[in-house]
């Protein structure tokens, strides 16, 4: 199962990794994302319509922090199920 969710960022916000999920897809729309496993740690970051996809097996609970301005959304994409 796929669950699709959207984020409207407006500075920083926290993401919580589901459990029993397999995999990740972000894709920024409308702003560039950054994203950061610490609040302050380095970040990676996603240029608007850019997607990427990570593994989450070992990831389950684990916090995101997403930065992007006024109007950026990220959109998650969660492979749920079976596979997780």
């Amino acid at each position: 199962m796929i669950e699709i969710v959207n984020l409207s960022l407006s500075g920083q916000t926290e993401y919580t990794i589901p459990h029993d999920t397999a995999a990740i897809a972000f894709h920024a729309m409308g702003g560039n994302v950054q994203l950061r496993h610490l609040p302050a740690g380095s970040p990676w970051t996603l240029m608007t319509g850019q997607k990427e996809s990570i593994d989450t097996r070992s990831l389950a609970g684990q916090k995101l922090y997403l930065t992007g301005a006024d109007g950026t959304i990220l959109e998650i994409r969660i492979l749920k199920g079976l596979l997780a």
